[in-house]
C-alpha cells in the first residue's frame, strides 16, 4: 500500500504564489487553535453563559427620597398602590364620576408625556386569613356556611407605575404626574409605594417587581442600598423556563413550581369597563393583568386620527 505523499499530492500542483498563501493558512489557522486554548482566548471569544432573569431587569437604584427608582437608562419610576373602589354596587352617577376621574388622569398624563402601567394581581390566599369574628351568632353562621362550600380564595391587588424616560425635567415632570394621580384618582385610595430603614417590606416600590418575577417564592426583600446587579438579584427567587410548548413558562424555586401563560388583549379602550375586569377576574387561577397607557399630546392624537 502507498503511503500518504503530502507533497506530491499537495504541493507540486500549486504555484508559489498559492503555496506562501497554503503555509500562511495553516498558521493562521493553528494560531486561532491555540488562541482558543489560551486565557486571552477566553477572553477575546467569551465562552458562553446561562442567563439569569436578574440579567433583563433594568433597575439602577433607589433614590435618597425612598420612592422614586432610577434605571440603568437613567429613566425613573415610581410605584403606587390602589385601595380600589366597590362599583358594582354604586350608582349610576358614581360610576360616571369615577371615570371621568380617570380621563381627567389620563388627559394629564398625556400634557406630561409621562407613561404609566395600571397592574393588577391575583394571588392565592389561605381560607383562614379572611375569616372574621364578627361577635354575632348568625353572621358567624353565615360565615362558616360561607368558608365550607369554598377550597379556595384569592387576593386582588392593585398597583400603578408611572416611569419617564431620560430627558430634561424627567423628574420635575414625574413629581407633576404623582401629585395628579393622587388627587384626581384620591377616592380610589392611592398612596406611593416607599422604603425606608425601619418600613414593611410589602412597602417597598420593589415590592410588586419581586412577586412579578418571583411568583412561586414570592420574596418581600429590602434593598438597603443595594445597586445594579446586586440590587436585581435579591427580586429574582424563581428560575424560568420558556417551555416552547404553546407559550406557556415553567417557574420553579426548589421542590415548587408553577406554570404560566401571556396573552394579548388588542381591544379599544373604551371597552376596558368595569364588566370586562369582573370577567377576568372569574377566571380560577392566580393572573396578573397589566394595562400599558403611553398618552400622546393632544394635536398629534388629532392628527393621527385625521390621517386614519
Amino acid at each position: 500500500m502507498n503511503e500518504y505523499d503530502f507533497f506530491n499530492l499537495f504541493v507540486r500542483g500549486l504555484s508559489n504564489f498559492e503555496i506562501v498563501v497554503a503555509l500562511i493558512g495553516i498558521l493562521a489557522a493553528a494560531s486561532f487553535a491555540v488562541l482558543l486554548a489560551t486565557k486571552f482566548g477566553n477572553w477575546v471569544l467569551p465562552q458562553p453563559r446561562e442567563s439569569r432573569v436578574s440579567d433583563f431587569l433594568p433597575f439602577q437604584k433607589l433614590m435618597s427620597d425612598g420612592v422614586t427608582i432610577q434605571c440603568r437608562n437613567n429613566s425613573y419610576a415610581r410605584v403606587f398602590r390602589l385601595e380600589g373602589v366597590d362599583l358594582s354596587s354604586a350608582t349610576d352617577e358614581k360610576v360616571y364620576s369615577m371615570m371621568e376621574a380617570r380621563k381627567s388622569w389620563l388627559d394629564d398624563l398625556s400634557n406630561m408625556q409621562v407613561i404609566a402601567r395600571v397592574i393588577t394581581t391575583r394571588d392565592h390566599d389561605a381560607l383562614e386569613s379572611e375569616k372574621r369574628d364578627f361577635n354575632n351568632k348568625l353572621l358567624d353562621t353565615i360565615s362558616q356556611v360561607w368558608f365550607n362550600q369554598m377550597d379556595r380564595i384569592y387576593t386582588n391587588k392593585h398597583y400603578i407605575i408611572l416611569s419617564v424616560i431620560d430627558r430634561k425635567d424627567a423628574l420635575k415632570d414625574l413629581n407633576y404626574a404623582s401629585q395628579s394621580l393622587m388627587s384626581t384618582l384620591g377616592e380610589y385610595g392611592v398612596s406611593p409605594m416607599y422604603e425606608t430603614e425601619g418600613s414593611n417590606p410589602i412597602d417597598s416600590p420593589f415590592y410588586l417587581f419581586s412577586r412579578l418575577c418571583s411568583p412561586v417564592s414570592k420574596p418581600t426583600p429590602k434593598i438597603n442600598n443595594a445597586e445594579g446587579a446586586r440590587l436585581c438579584e435579591l427580586l429574582t427567587g424563581d428560575h424560568i423556563h420558556f417551555t416552547q410548548e404553546e407559550g406557556i413558562i415553567h417557574f420553579f424555586s426548589g421542590d415548587n413550581d408553577l406554570y404560566e401563560i401571556a396573552f394579548g388583549i388588542r381591544s379599544c379602550g373604551e371597552a376596558w369597563d368595569e364588566s370586562m375586569i369582573y370577567s377576568l377576574n372569574a377566571i380560577d387561577s392566580e393572573l396578573v393583568i397589566v394595562h400599558n397607557i403611553r398618552p400622546m399630546f393632544r394635536a398629534q392624537a388629532r392628527g393621527l386620527l385625521g390621517f386614519n
